[in-house]
């Protein structure tokens, strides 16, 4: 007999591993098994010949814009200088700034 539907989303990884059956009889909810995906970064070179300098790759890494394309395809370069201001602040890292006209620069 199959438990009713609700129980499903009250039950956690660890419950479902001993109540198989609420599994078995939902076999919709299992998550789906994605396809294994490389996950491309862009090396530090490619950082320098856009012209970002060379202390700022490690906090944009950081900051999730590991791909030069995800910088690029930026329509408001405003947005990125603030969070890199907000990161050399919060990390109280000793690096120089950058200007808006710099991160334009980047993306364009």
């Amino acid at each position: 007999m199959c438990p009713r539907p609700h129980s499903i989303l009250q039950a956690s990884q660890s419950q479902q591993a001993i109540y198989p059956s609420v599994i078995s009889c939902f076999p919709q909810m299992l998550p789906e098994v994605a396809s294994q995906k490389l996950k491309v970064e862009s090396q530090k070179s490619e950082y320098l010949e856009v012209g970002i300098p060379e202390e700022w790759v490690g906090p944009l890494k950081a900051l999730g814009y590991k791909t030069i394309d995800k910088i690029k395809a930026l329509e408001e370069p405003g947005k990125l200088h603030q969070e890199m201001m907000g990161y050399r602040k919060k990390n109280k890292l000793e690096i120089d700034t950058v200007t808006m006209e710099d991160v334009n620069s980047w993306i364009s």
